[in-house]
Order: C-alpha cells, then structure tokens, then sequence
C-alpha cells in the first residue's frame, strides 16, 4: 500500500543481451595490454620528470597515480580475464616506478653537472645504491597493487553467467 514506485525494476523480468564467453575470451590482447602498460609508463614517466624540473622537487606518490594509470590502460587495450593480465600491470608498474625514479635521477644530474658522465651501468648501480630508498619501494608496492586492481575487465551479470557456463562445460 505504501510501497514506492521503483523506476530500476521496470524491466526485471526481460531477456537481457546474452553474452558469447567465445567472444569474450577472444577479444582478449595480451599485445594490446603490453604497448598500453609501455605507452602509459613512457608518456608518465617524462610527466613526472617534466613536473620534478618544473618544481625543483620530488613527487613519489605520482608512482601510484602511474600504477592506476597503467592499470587502466591494461584494463581498456587488454580486454582481459585471466591472470595474465595482472601479471601484466604489476610487472609494468613496478619497472613504472622504477624507472621513473630512475628518469627523474638521470634529469637532476644532467641539469647539476652539464651532462651525464660515465657508463650507464655506473649511473645505474648508483641510483640504486645512493637514491632508491624505502619509501621509494614501498610506492613502488602501492603503485603495483593499484594497478593489479585496475587491471581486470569489469563484467556484467550476462557476461559472468556465459563464462561460468563456459567452465562448467569444459569440466
């Protein structure tokens, strides 16, 4: 009697768009997932160093703003649903941080000295003996965890239901 109209409950009872878990699984790009996850981190990192320069200072929480990114990239090129994925923007995320640490070094020290003196197997085992700290690792953690978590194809309940088919039938 007193019960309120619910405009969300119209169409309960309709057939929605079945969803094909063959389509589903070959839409899926592990090549596509890769060059998004290389895309993201390149265009990132000289985001990060052209805004370290332009301050005179170091943002490290901009790795975990990267992680999100390259999650999202992942999650929209890769289409995917299995592990892969995940594996895909961890790994990515963490070389991400890593190497956008490394990027922004490289900028500093080319601005201070006029120039990037020795071998870059010098310049690297410096980095990671002199620079990278712990805060510097644990970013780079956070950025991997956010950017497994943004990595997997959001499902509908029609897509859900043919995958789950799927695996039932092949068990």
């Amino acid at each position: 009697m007193f019960r309120l109209r619910q405009k969300h409950s119209r169409n309960l009872h309709s057939d929605g768009a079945p969803a094909s878990a063959e389509m589903l699984m070959a839409a899926q790009s592990v090549r596509a997932a890769l060059t998004a996850a290389a895309i993201t981190i390149i265009s990132f990192n000289i985001v990060w160093a052209y805004t370290a320069s332009a301050s005179g200072k170091y943002f490290p929480w901009i790795a975990v703003v990267q992680g999100a990114a390259v999650g999202k990239a992942v999650q929209i090129a890769g289409r995917g649903l299995d592990w892969r994925f995940p594996l895909i923007a961890a790994i990515a995320a963490w070389t991400g941080a890593f190497s956008g640490n490394l990027f922004i070094a490289l900028q500093f020290t080319a601005s201070e000295t006029g120039g990037i003196e020795g071998g870059w197997w010098q310049i690297t085992r410096d980095f990671f003996e002199n620079t990278v700290s712990a805060i510097d690792v644990i970013y780079a953690f956070s950025a991997v965890a956010v950017a497994t978590f943004y990595s997997m194809r959001p499902l509908n309940r029609h897509e859900v239901f043919a995958l789950r088919t799927l695996a039932r039938g092949k068990k």
